[in-house]
């Protein structure tokens, strides 16, 4: 779309000739006058007369003309009025309604030897707290913080009809808004010392040494890689709440972007001295600042370019879309007809041959009447830019990229002696009532879709949590993507659920690996099970002083059946039946409990533990085993139901496993514990399986919520096959966040979860339900179409699923991440150790 439209025409309504406007002439003719009057006051004669009266009218017609999109006059007024307060100091506490609170810090790392990005304020009580101003006729608008979409994850044809949705947002847009973004490149180095600082503070020798590697892997990404972050808020002057939550529920139902309310995050950090063509700060460690403001909109625009060109940069930069007017249809029509008739009677009166300039700003406005006629608005919209940089060469240097890039659509321009004022784009101050001469842009509807487009450059700024990788949206174009699962809230932790889903050598084993031990690194506990050997890897990264590995072995393990997994006999009892029935399929599939079986077994199990005075707590060697429940068996008269239990699970080699007392590492005392399946007969594994997930849910269950947990599965495909495995992991999902445990999944696809999207296992369905992230890599067609459908979100990535490469082909593994905020294309970043160990996985 073409923005050279709606802007010539503005101009063009006070021309008067070919070269002069309006106000060329009248200040022409004003200088012709006081030329006159001058040279009769001073007794002038001949040639002096002639030359005093041509400088006069030259210099009327210099004040009339235009210059960087002000009238001569208006900016000489500008820089009079600026030059006579030159040397000011602008303060932030002045230009916003709260103070600058600059002890921000970030902590990594905890006296017991957790680890953990914090990002910590004052407390309340020490705020300065400022009255709310008042702002025109009403109060203090409404701020919102924007959550942005990323419209990088769209494919090109899909954006058309976004950017007719945005259209219908601004046609019916009625209060002043600004628009605000601040993009920095990504910085990490407060997160960087305190990671080294937590190194030399913890206990643990394994966490000594990997917070260390850590924080050499946090420094080396934020030197080498060019990544960015972005925040952006949204200032609404409406005449009341709701019509500002109007507006901004249009917002999320035309655009898709959601807001919350939140205070204005100031540009200025501390005191700067405001001079002729620059912003000088008072504190050497803040940056130089050098503001800009279009001048003209020319050229053909996207919703990329130029706007999201400049926060792409790697520099810090912010950017203000102002929009002080909006017209309804009704309203931009007759304001349009009006530009019309100016027009037609410049062509018409024009007596020097053909005008092209006014020829094709009537062609412009005659388009601009038909989208009005369509019910399109008009709106009168100022950018204004902000460059930083170290030093003023710097940031000179900095400005200069940006006009030379934006040249050719957004003509932006420095107006010496006006950066006090412009500055006030940044505040809660209203255009009309910042002292700047005219300089707005008559933009339709449709185009203020494509002016909207950093409404869809989505960046992410949170460091707290683990880092999960790079996001991208395509190129160069990166940024850092830090999540924490838990929340901020240690008393009530998120549900801290997910999966990750993709087709064998793509990287899912390895990325489920680093990532878990970046929790372990931030002090969450860590239990993997997994049936290929691979939790190996993780215990090795970690170290044995802080992981307990358990490669499980028919010919070394012991676990007991009847290890209590709960205080409470009635549940206790069934579990136990659950495990019997499974137990009995085990050794014949057509082998089924009887009711008259199963009652026996509840009366048999509760003579059993009768002597149990605190089960939950009573040592594995105490604990009553297979033999003994079989002997009340037999004396209650279920003479076969123990005949079954005793030939195959407490007579011959069986016996040896379980009838005996358990010697896993079910207290779960080490930082990260692995259950290594690969050497358990697959006939078996679904009972081991069910076996060592009653002790983990007793272990959990008893402790309460001493520490985070997050348990994960690698393959739970081998689990899915049993009903009543899969059916604990999705009860799990739904009860063990109150214990501050996650429960982390990996399989192969939805359809291999759930066994298809309309049937199926209703467990995998429940777990899909309840998971808050997912981590999709590569999926073919039918898997992808799936992912699509059950995560709408996720279906611009839909393509990009079934085209992922494997990371021995590109040196990276490539996936979508899904948390609650949005989804995400990112690279699986690992760190120099986590490359070491675990590549191969």
């Amino acid at each position: 779309m073409s923005y050279s439209q709606l802007i010539q025409f503005k101009r063009l309504e006070e021309r008067a000739f070919i070269f002069l406007n309006a106000k060329q002439l009248m200040f022409g003719f004003f200088g012709l006058f006081s030329g006159l009057s001058i040279a009769s006051n001073l007794d002038l004669e001949g040639w002096p007369v002639w030359v005093a009266t041509s400088l006069a009218c030259i210099l009327g017609v210099v004040a009339g003309g235009r210059f960087r999109g002000l009238y001569g006059y208006q900016y000489a007024i500008l820089v009079i009025r600026t030059a006579a307060r030159l040397g000011q100091i602008a303060r932030p506490e002045e230009l916003y309604d709260r103070p600058v609170e600059e002890d921000f810090s970030y902590v990594l790392g905890a006296p017991d030897g957790g680890a953990l990005v914090l990002r910590q304020a004052p407390p309340p009580g020490s705020r300065r707290q400022t009255p709310r101003k008042k702002t025109g006729l009403h109060n203090r608008p409404s701020v919102y913080q924007l959550r942005p979409v990323d419209l990088a994850q769209y494919p090109p044809q899909a954006i058309g009809t976004l950017m007719q949705r945005w259209a219908g947002f601004w046609a019916g847009a009625r209060p002043p808004v600004r628009l605000i973004v601040h993009s920095t490149p990504f910085y990490a180095g407060e997160v960087v010392e305190e990671v080294r600082a937590a190194s030399m503070q913890v206990e643990k020798e394994w966490q000594h040494r990997a917070l260390a590697a850590y924080g050499r892997f946090l420094e080396t990404l934020t030197r080498e890689a060019a990544m960015y972050q972005a925040n952006h808020e949204l200032i609404v002057w409406a005449s009341s709440d709701t019509e500002a939550h109007a507006t901004v529920s249009s917002l999320a139902s035309w655009m898709g972007v959601s807001a919350r309310p939140d205070e204005l995050t100031p540009l200025l950090k501390s005191e700067y001295e405001v001079n002729l063509d620059h912003l000088a700060p008072l504190d050497p460690r803040q940056p130089y600042m050098i503001l800009l403001v279009s001048h003209e909109f020319t050229g053909e625009w996207t919703w990329t370019d130029p706007l999201i060109t400049l926060l792409r940069q790697t520099f810090p930069i912010s950017l203000v879309i102002d929009v002080e007017r909006n017209l309804a249809s009704n309203d931009a029509l007759k304001e349009l007809v009006k530009y019309e008739n100016v027009l037609l009677d410049i062509l018409a009166n024009n007596k020097t041959g053909r005008n092209p300039k006014a020829e094709g700003a009537l062609q412009d406005v005659q388009l601009a009447m038909a989208k009005a006629n369509a019910g399109l608005s008009l709106h009168f919209t100022t950018v204004v830019v902000a460059v930083q940089g170290t030093t003023l060469e710097e940031t000179r240097k900095n400005v200069e990229a940006v006009r030379t890039m934006t040249a050719a659509r957004l003509a932006l321009v420095v107006l010496p002696g006006g950066q006090g004022t412009l500055l006030k784009f940044f505040t809660e101050t209203r255009r009309k009532e910042i002292k700047l001469p005219e300089i707005s842009h008559n933009v339709s509807s449709d185009g203020m879709a494509i002016i909207s487009g950093p409404l869809g450059f989505r960046r992410r700024s949170e460091t707290n949590g683990i880092f999960w990788g790079i996001g991208s949206s395509g190129g160069q174009d990166t940024y850092p993507l830090w999540w924490n699962g838990f929340g901020d809230d240690p008393q009530k932790p998120a549900a801290y659920h997910g999966m990750f889903l993709g087709k064998s050598g793509y990287g899912k084993t390895v990325s489920m690996n680093a990532l878990l031990y970046r929790e372990a690194l931030r002090g969450t506990q860590v239990v993997l099970m997994e049936p290929q050997g691979h939790s190996r890897r993780l215990i090795e990264l970690v170290g044995m002083g802080g992981a307990s590995y358990n490669p499980l072995s028919i010919r070394t393990m012991k676990i007991n059946p009847l290890d209590p997994i709960s205080d409470n006999l009635n549940e206790q009892k069934s579990y136990q039946i659950s495990l019997y029935r499974l137990m009995l399929k085990q050794i014949d599939p057509t082998r089924h409990l009887t009711a008259q079986e199963a009652g026996l077994l509840d009366a048999a199990l509760g003579a059993v533990y009768a002597g149990l005075d605190d089960p939950i707590n009573t040592p594995a060697a105490h604990v009553p085993r297979l033999e003994q429940l079989c002997h009340e068996l037999k004396r209650l008269g279920a003479k076969q139901l123990a005949a079954d239990l005793e030939l195959n699970y407490v007579s011959g080699s069986m016996g040896d496993v379980y009838n005996q007392a358990t010697n896993l590492d079910v207290a779960l005392e080490a930082d990260v514990v692995g259950y290594d399946f690969k050497d358990i007969p697959q006939e078996s594994r679904s009972l081991i399986y069910t076996l060592v997930l009653g002790r983990l849910q007793r272990i959990i269950r008893t402790s309460g919520r001493v520490r985070r947990r997050v348990i994960a599965v690698d393959e739970f495909g081998w689990m899915a096959q049993e009903p009543m495995l899969a059916e604990t992991v999705a009860m799990w999902i739904k009860t063990f966040r109150t214990f501050g445990c996650g429960i982390w999944m990996a399989e192969q696809d939805l359809v291999r979860l759930t066994g298809g999207e309309s049937g199926g296992d209703l467990s995998g369905h429940s777990i899909i339900g309840n998971s808050v992230f997912q981590l999709f890599f590569h999926h073919e067609s039918a898997a992808a179409a799936m992912v699509a459908k059950t995560f709408p979100n996720v279906a611009p990535y839909k393509d990009l699923l079934e085209t992922i490469q494997r990371p021995q082909e590109t040196g990276v593994a490539e996936a979508v991440l899904r948390i609650p905020d949005g989804a995400y294309h990112c690279y699986m970043l690992l760190s120099d150790t986590e490359q070491r160990v675990l590549l191969g996985s």
